[in-house]
């Protein structure tokens, strides 16, 4: 399986003197966590999320006002400053396996895929899990490489209450490096948070003191105990989600994300002759 096979075509690119908040709105917009930069039609960088937030903040400026006031904080014009110039990539015909080391070891969430140049696509986690689970369809995993969720969950997950404020919840993303809080009611789930759910909630006007509970996704889609990392892979390209809180009828023991499952797959994503 190569690169071309699982790669999304002609992505989403930026110039490199477009600004962070212009860049983390088209992120937003697009619904994408990376960004190619490129500058007279050629990949210079790349820009992630979390590189934007680490110098603007949590939400990008979008009215005249919020910008002149980004002017007097010392922040920099243009995303050109806070790219990654030193980027990693494939050619179409790589492995998917390639992919996957580069990914996992060297802890980026994307890799541009360019032929003679000219960026034509990229892989992103999402991307490997889609390939991890067209592989589990086909027969070709057994129980020794595609193994129970409850091996590679984490088991005591960062958790937020109905009634926890909004800015609490910012804290505990920060404070925890995660993306995901599952909102419980004692053991039980209700909802899941995200951080994009949050920065759209503060961007939308909502106070920082409101409750979580008004901006959760209720009844959010689940893994049983007993279910296998392809189950998992599974629901998370059809529902295009990177985490599921696993339970045990109403009760949360645990949540496996997107990270957890591309873990495993660098012992999977391999043509079936060579397992």
């Amino acid at each position: 399986m190569d690169l071309a096979s699982i790669m999304s075509a002609n992505p989403f690119r930026v110039d490199p003197d477009v600004s962070p908040d212009e860049a983390l709105a088209l992120m937003d917009d697009h619904d994408v966590r990376h960004l190619p930069v490129v500058e007279h039609g050629e990949l210079i960088g790349i820009v992630s999320d979390r590189d934007l937030l680490s110098e603007i903040g949590w939400l990008p400026a979008r009215t005249p006002e919020q910008r002149k006031a980004r002017a007097t904080q010392g922040c920099v014009s243009s995303i050109r400053p806070l790219m990654h110039v030193d980027v990693t990539t494939g050619e179409p015909a790589d492995s998917v396996v390639t992919a996957a080391v580069d990914l996992v070891v060297q802890a980026i969430g994307c890799l541009p895929v360019v032929d003679q140049g000219e960026l034509v696509g990229m892989v992103t986690e999402m991307d490997l899990a889609a390939a991890f689970w067209r592989i589990s369809q086909k027969g070709e995993l057994d129980g020794d490489v595609d193994p129970p969720v409850l091996e590679h969950m984490a088991k005591h997950p960062v958790t937020v209450g109905f009634t926890t404020p909004i800015r609490q919840a910012v804290a505990l993303c920060k404070e925890h490096h995660v993306r995901h809080l599952p909102v419980a009611d004692g053991e039980r789930l209700v909802g899941v948070v995200s951080d994009r759910d949050l920065r759209a909630a503060t961007a939308g006007g909502k106070h920082l003191e409101q409750a979580v509970g008004t901006i959760m996704v209720p009844y959010p889609v689940t893994l049983a105990t007993d279910a296998r990392l392809s189950d998992a892979a599974e629901r998370m390209v059809g529902h295009r989600i990177s985490c599921l809180p696993v339970v045990e009828g109403e009760r949360l023991v645990g949540i496996i994300t997107l990270t957890d499952l591309l873990d495993h797959c660098l012992s999977t994503l391999r043509d079936p002759e060579t397992h």
